[in-house]
């Protein structure tokens, strides 16, 4: 991904998506999830995690910095305007489709047919929705 972005160091940039993604689980587990509600938190991660998405495609269409590098290696402002999208993507997914999904399977049936149900309900989907991505 942050190839396609013109990123040629990934080392630091993956640190970072790792940092943002385990602080932002946190404030979903102990806060969100219960104060704005899981409907509430899946509309807005998709509104949200779809523009920040439109945006990077976008750049990458127009400017295609895997084949257009710059001279220096650097990162043209473009280029680090669609890596703080990517990071503003991944603040929108991670409280909200990265493990809502889950919750809302262990809470919708009773613990006899939720042990049955969630693996057959949110493996392939949260499968496939990464697979996607």
């Amino acid at each position: 991904m942050f190839k396609s972005l013109g990123v040629t160091e990934g080392f630091l940039t993956t640190g970072i998506f790792g940092v943002v993604k385990t602080v932002l689980t946190v404030v979903w587990l102990l806060y969100l999830i219960d104060r704005l509600g899981r409907t509430k938190l899946l509309m807005l991660g998709a509104l949200g995690g779809s523009l920040c998405m439109w945006y990077i495609a976008a750049y990458i269409k127009i400017a295609d910095p895997a084949n257009n590098p710059t001279k220096d290696g650097k990162l043209t402002s473009g280029g680090i305007s669609a890596v703080f999208f990517f990071y503003l993507w991944t603040a929108f997914y991670t409280p909200s489709w990265n493990g809502t999904p889950w919750v809302i399977n262990s809470e919708m049936y009773s613990q006899q047919v939720c042990i049955k149900r969630i693996p057959r309900d949110c493996t392939p989907t949260d499968s496939l929705c990464r697979l996607v991505v």
